[in-house]
């Protein structure tokens, strides 16, 4: 538990700090689309598809693309160019399936396939959620934490009965429902002491205690999908580069599903 903890602090020293100390800059997009990439390497690891060199840079290069794409691309040309690329990433992946001629099993494709587009919606999202609005990408990806960790507390405290224990043994129902209460607290104090979203006919604090909402369901909902991949490929963790918290994955994959959600919302709310 210890070493989770003091993981969990260098994690945000060294990590999350930089990026919001630079996130106006062009190398908030640079960094976070190479820990994509970092992301997808681990989902390929985890299907077994990295020896398969094209498939593994090419999902990479997929990652890395979206996400540059993202920032540097004007945003008139910038929906048709990220389209594009998905389409010659979907059309390359199908013809590596068909001329594998069956080496390739169809839902290990499948996982493949899912896991990249997966990583590559959520870290493209924390990019562009950030040219969105000044403020809100910064909660967004703190708010995953906020849910992980009060999940954890209340479960190992007060948690009486297993959620998913077919998926994920060790969580509860009791640290679901509490993470979800902590965190839209956390969103709404946040939203009150910093008036974002401002310029809205409510409260910033009722609608970042919408977000909250919806950024702890979600992100719970993503560990849970991350959690049965890993079981499906019969692996612990994605990857060991932290310690006592396993790869990338396993820490981001709660935030990078709940990032999509919370940018269309935020796109509602300051365009729509």
């Amino acid at each position: 538990m210890l070493k989770r903890i003091i993981t969990g602090l260098v994690l945000i020293i060294v990590l999350f700090v930089p990026l919001c100390i630079f996130s106006g800059t062009p190398a908030y997009p640079i960094v976070v689309s190479l820990l994509g990439g970092i992301a997808v390497f681990e989902i390929t690891r985890c299907t077994g598809l990295h020896r398969n060199i094209p498939v593994l840079c090419a999902s990479v290069l997929f990652m890395l693309s979206e996400g540059l794409c993202s920032w540097f691309v004007p945003e008139q040309h910038r929906l048709i160019v990220m389209f594009t690329i998905f389409t010659v990433y979907l059309l390359f992946m199908l013809f590596v399936l068909v001329f594998s001629k069956g080496k390739i099993d169809f839902s290990v494709f499948a996982s493949q396939f899912f896991g990249v587009f997966y990583v590559t919606l959520g870290f493209t999202c924390i990019v562009m959620i950030r040219l969105l609005n000044d403020h809100i990408y910064l909660p967004v990806l703190i708010g995953p934490m906020v849910t992980d960790i009060s999940a954890y507390f209340v479960g190992k405290f007060l948690g009486r009965h297993k959620l998913i224990p077919e998926i994920s043994p060790k969580k509860t129902v009791e640290g679901s429902v509490g993470a979800i209460i902590i965190t839209v607290i956390a969103f709404g104090i946040y939203g009150a002491v910093t008036g974002e979203p401002a310029g809205l006919p409510v409260p910033g604090f009722v609608v970042m205690g919408i977000a909250g909402a919806i950024v702890s369901v979600v992100s719970q909902v993503g560990d849970l999908v991350m959690s049965a991949m890993k079981r499906k490929f019969g692996i612990k963790d994605f990857g060991n580069i932290f310690p006592g918290h396993g790869g990338l994955m396993d820490r981001v994959d709660s935030i990078i599903i709940s990032v999509p959600f919370i940018y269309a919302l935020a796109y509602f709310v300051f365009k729509g």
